[in-house]
């Protein structure tokens, strides 16, 4: 009896130590690890008409003469890299799933709605006084 209780506390331990080494790490797709890196603007867009959403005729190309490009760190801090303007850095953070926050070392603050966050694309609106507008990105 003592023989079969041992056995049947080592087999539960073994059994515990190996569903736990088998524990999927999540943390590679959350938004903050999918965030992490350059990101190069290929478009943007604005509400032109004023209808509450991006309608596809309101969506334009990024400029090909002015590159405009967002860091994003692990620290949590990143910078704004644009053609012939001086870098700005911010500090960013989500608060839940779909509202990505930066802070600029000028003060200015935007939240910006998470329309799409992929290992190599970013899609980001957000509402201001001209309006809608939205943001694509490409992972670079």
């Amino acid at each position: 009896m003592r023989i079969n209780v041992v056995c049947s506390v080592v087999l539960v331990c073994a059994l515990l130590s190996l569903l736990s080494s088998c524990k999927k790490n999540t943390d590679n797709n959350s938004p903050n690890a999918r965030i992490i890196g350059k990101w190069e603007k290929t478009g943007f867009a604005t509400d032109d008409n004023s209808n509450g959403i991006i309608d596809q005729w309101e969506k334009n190309p990024a400029s090909t003469i002015i590159t405009n490009i967002l860091e994003f760190k692990k620290d949590s801090t990143g910078s704004e890299y644009t053609t012939q303007s001086p870098d700005l850095g911010f500090v960013w953070y989500f608060s839940g799933d779909i509202s990505l926050n930066t802070v600029y070392n000028t003060g200015d603050t935007f939240k910006y709605k998470v329309l799409l966050l992929s290992g190599s694309e970013l899609q980001i609106s957000t509402n201001s006084k001209l309006g809608l507008s939205a943001y694509y990105y490409k992972k670079n």
